[in-house]
């Protein structure tokens, strides 16, 4: 059986375990700041997206105000008849409970 020098120093040092650990901590660290970095670019994607619908919102809030007004007896008729549809499909549903 041959003696290994390195593996006895290691042993006798006790600077391997230090060593792994702080290998560990630096690869622990880097893995939250990576994360930090995912979570940061998420909130500004996020923020951009919320941007968006609220700006699609706007509008279609501004295209059907400005067709209401065009048209009123025609949105009127349109509401009576989507009012209706709702009626029959939630009377239909507890009719059969």
């Amino acid at each position: 059986m041959q003696h290994d020098p390195s593996a006895a120093a290691a042993s006798t040092n006790g600077n391997a375990p230090d060593h792994a650990q702080s290998g560990i901590a630096r690869e622990y660290h880097n893995l939250l700041s990576d994360l930090e970095d995912l979570i940061a670019s998420t909130r500004v994607s996020v923020g951009n997206l919320g941007g968006e619908i609220a700006e699609r919102a706007r509008t279609g809030a501004t295209v059907t105000d400005n067709y209401v007004r065009a048209q009123p007896w025609q949105a009127v008729g349109i509401s009576a008849g989507v009012g209706i549809l709702i009626g029959f499909v939630l009377g239909r549903g507890r009719r059969g409970s």
